[in-house]
């Protein structure tokens, strides 16, 4: 095969452009050994040039390079010949996946301004399912844990029945009659576990990790009113005489009718962020007020108590991108990225506080499901050094590889 054919299919790889029959003439050439240095050099021109890649992954693509790895893992295993079969077999491994991390370095980085020298050549850990997860708190203090197996199952608390059914939550009422105002739940999602849940009057919760969300049981014409701590993407159910109202712990106050909208309110975060999708909303601190529309985002300042901002015409998709299993560096600073990666991979994370990193603006997206270890890698490729000693990631400036 002429080196400009298979120049074509990596290109179509990384577009998305070739049909099955494409996809497999490209993944036996790499398992063949045969065009190694031309497959290594055209991975480190791509960087070099900070080619324009897709946002992530999608799930068949990261599944197919996944089951290509570990074919050529068994192939390794099997091989007993000393010599050069090992070292291609080797070869083989570190270059499919380099084309999984190669793309997630790139969708990191390719906003931002870092300089781009070299790829990622080898991955040493597996790609982990998705993290589902949560603790239920029942009254009057009993806990419940729905692990990732997240199994159905069903039970009665107080007269509403609580089933785990397809990975989601949901909370019914038996009968209408009753009052179950003073009756409340908390659902918490530990470091690194996301969940949904819907609630008794039908609203639909996502939490995002490490995370809460307490609420009533709803009883007849009584106030609907929700509070948050970390992250959550509401799709409220319009209920005409039941107010709806989410609280958070620094004292910000959503009012809403019929809507969906995210609310990021983690404590160690700036600032806190509402981020409205449809509908309409009214956003209260403290003596002031904002009334939002779609594409608004209100940023509410933790540290001032009359600090708020309304913003028009937002990325909204990026404000809610880990409900679709991605991570959203566009514009975050190194701390930011820091304060996902403790809350995702449950690890402290400490930033070297003279380097020179506190000036970088990330951007692009990242598939949540990338092991530690890869971002890493990735992130040793641009200068940014990271290491783990006794569960605390520590980050400071190093030299592009």
């Amino acid at each position: 095969m002429q080196q400009n054919q298979l120049e074509a299919l990596l290109w179509g790889y990384f577009n998305k452009t070739l049909n099955e029959q494409q996809r497999q003439e490209l993944f036996a050439l790499i398992r063949s050994g045969q065009h190694q240095q031309y497959i290594e050099q055209f991975l480190q021109q791509l960087l070099e040039q900070q080619q324009d890649y897709p946002e992530h992954l999608d799930e068949r693509t990261s599944n197919e390079i996944l089951q290509a790895i570990q074919q050529l893992k068994k192939t390794d295993t099997r091989q007993k010949k000393p010599g050069g079969n090992i070292r291609m077999y080797r070869w083989m491994y570190a270059v499919a996946a380099a084309i999984l991390v190669v793309a997630a370095a790139v969708a990191i980085f390719r906003q931002g301004n870092l300089p781009v020298q070299r790829y990622v050549q080898q991955v040493n850990s597996d790609i982990p399912e998705r993290r589902y997860g949560a603790i239920l708190t029942l009254p009057p203090g009993r806990q419940v844990v729905f692990d990732k197996q997240l199994k159905d199952t069903s039970f009665i608390s107080n007269d509403v029945e609580i089933n785990m059914k397809h990975g989601v939550l949901y909370f019914n009422r038996r009968s209408v009659s009753g009052d179950l105002s003073n009756v409340q739940y908390t659902v918490t999602t530990p470091r690194g576990r996301q969940f949904s849940l819907v609630m008794p009057d039908g609203t639909k919760v996502w939490l995002n990790a490490a995370s809460a969300v307490s609420f009533q049981g709803f009883g007849n014409n009584a106030k609907r009113a929700v509070t948050v701590a970390g992250e959550a993407f509401f799709d409220v159910n319009p209920v005409a005489q039941n107010a709806f109202s989410v609280q958070t712990g620094s004292g910000i106050v959503v009012q809403v009718l019929g809507t969906c909208f995210n609310i990021n309110a983690y404590l160690n975060e700036p600032a806190h962020v509402t981020t409205l999708i449809n509908g309409k909303i009214k956003l209260v601190k403290g003596e002031r007020n904002v009334v939002m529309h779609p594409g608004e985002q209100a940023i509410a300042n933790n540290k001032t108590p009359a600090g708020l901002t309304l913003l028009k015409g937002v990325d909204t998709a990026g404000a809610v991108a880990w409900t679709k299993g991605l991570f959203n560096f566009k514009g975050i600073t190194i701390e930011a990225l820091g304060r996902q990666i403790e809350r995702w991979y449950n690890i402290n994370v400490e930033v070297d506080a003279e380097s020179s990193l506190h000036e970088i603006k990330l951007g692009g997206s990242l598939s949540q499901d990338i092991p530690l270890a890869d971002l890493m890698t990735a992130l040793e490729s641009f200068g940014i050094h990271s290491k783990i000693v006794n569960n605390h990631l520590l980050i400071s400036a190093g030299k592009p590889r």
